[in-house]
């Protein structure tokens, strides 16, 4: 799907929603994040540039370095990631936190915007209490 060429931006945009949008999401909800999309929509040669780089990028050997705390949000439905990649990132990094969104796929934050708000905001809270980032947050 993602090397399909020849499509309009919203065509290609169209085809994908059922990969990156949980079935349940409001057809408006769709719209609006589409909507902001649109305005950077890469060009085919950009695409194929950010595959490249997702492809040839290798971080996974790094991650046990990582010593801040760490939230991972993963969608219980991504059809793209599958949500047992963000586990297995979140056990890689001692301080983390793995929170699964119900009826979520990739783009969680649309999916379930409470949900993803919530979950956000309390890490932060939790991380912060003790520092000037948790005491604005409150």
């Amino acid at each position: 799907m993602l090397f399909r060429r020849g499509l309009s931006p919203d065509e290609f945009a169209e085809s994908m929603n059922p990969f990156i949008y949980h079935s349940s999401t409001p057809r408006e909800r769709i719209e609006e994040d589409m909507a902001v999309r649109r305005q950077w929509y890469p060009s085919d040669s950009g695409f194929t540039a950010q595959l490249q780089g997702i492809m040839g990028w290798e971080a996974y050997s790094r991650l046990p370095q990582i010593a801040a705390r760490t939230l991972l949000v993963h969608g219980d439905s991504d059809r793209l990631i599958p949500p047992a990649n963000g586990d297995l990132i979140a056990k890689r990094i001692r301080s983390a936190k793995f929170v699964l969104i119900p009826n979520a796929g990739h783009i969680f934050s649309t999916d379930q915007p409470a949900a993803t708000h919530r979950e956000v905001l309390e890490f932060l809270a939790s991380a912060g209490a003790n520092s000037s980032i948790g005491q604005q947050c409150k």
